[in-house]
């Protein structure tokens, strides 16, 4: 049997769209919402502590390959995560020289135009990619 009562139907709706209040204590992130160094960290916490008691853990297959599997994948995982830092620094430094480079660029341009404009007969404007429209 359904329940219609729609109460319970809001209630549904509403579930997971709660707005934070100062003060109130947050409610725990969702797995997938974690951040990258969350997970990082607890992946170094896990190679550590499985690390430190490999003896106990290795009949269920935490031994010493394991352990050295997990710590070469988190020590991969560090180089790339660093490479793409440096990746996104050059980026954002590409980005404004290309923005600047473009103002500049644009400048040019309308200053050519005026130079044609005052130089050249309205009838040759074509030529130049200037519409003859004054």
């Amino acid at each position: 049997m359904e329940n219609n009562n729609p109460l319970n139907e809001q209630k549904l709706q509403n579930e997971g769209m709660h707005q934070a209040i100062p003060g109130e204590e947050q409610p725990p992130r969702s797995r997938g919402s974690r951040s990258f160094n969350e997970r990082l960290g607890e992946a170094d916490l896990l190679a550590s502590a499985m690390q430190a008691n490999q003896e106990a853990l290795t009949p269920g297959g935490g031994g010493v390959d394991f352990v050295s599997k997990l710590k070469g994948v988190l020590t991969e995982i560090k180089d790339i995560n660093q490479e793409q830092e440096r990746f996104k620094a050059s980026l954002k430094s590409s980005t404004e020289k290309f923005m600047l480079k473009s103002k500049e660029m644009a400048q040019l341009v309308r200053k050519g135009r005026r130079i044609v404009k005052n130089e050249m007969p309205q009838v040759s404007w074509v030529e130049f990619g200037i519409k003859a429209i004054r």
